[in-house]
């Protein structure tokens, strides 16, 4: 993962102006969600300017039903 990425649809949390977004990070088998900042939105693809390493594991398009600390199963790099 390079950073600035656009192609994440990363997670609404909170309401208005007090909304803010979440992306799911891998870490040792569970979805960690982890604040971002995001940037310019391009469709369903939004930049993210910060919050996440290049090298991270993210998932992409998580179901709705994703938590923070869910035990997932990654696919092999």
């Amino acid at each position: 993962l390079n950073k600035p990425i656009v192609g994440m649809a990363p997670t609404p949390t909170g309401h208005g102006y007090w909304q803010s977004y979440v992306v799911f990070v891998v870490k040792d088998d569970k979805a960690i969600a982890t604040p971002v900042v995001t940037g310019e939105k391009l469709g369903e693809m939004t930049e993210i300017k910060s919050g996440v390493a290049a090298g991270d594991r993210v998932v992409m398009r998580p179901p709705d039903k994703l938590r923070d600390g869910s035990r997932i199963a990654a696919p092999a790099r």
